[in-house]
């Protein structure tokens, strides 16, 4: 069986971009998840501990889900068998 690429990426970008989102509004409301903030601050370009930042990285991972779920599917795809 084939995978889409183009509908699991976006299926691991809403997956990834939600819980980047919940990642900063925890961190900024309850306090929690300050290792998982600092590491996503290091990864994405411009995302902080702010709203403004916390946006950006969901966006950056919106992008970053979908293009690895859109690799992941396509490397599936070349090895799985017919």
């Amino acid at each position: 069986m084939k995978l889409d690429p183009k509908a699991f990426g976006i299926a691991c970008a809403l997956v990834w971009g939600l819980a980047t989102a919940l990642i900063y509004l925890g961190n900024r409301f309850i306090g929690c998840a300050t290792p998982w903030v600092h590491l996503l601050n290091s990864v994405y370009f411009g995302a902080r501990a702010t709203i403004k930042g916390s946006a950006l990285a969901t966006v950056w991972a919106l992008v970053d889900g979908f293009l690895g779920g859109y690799i992941l599917a396509t490397i599936y795809n070349l090895s799985a068998k017919e």
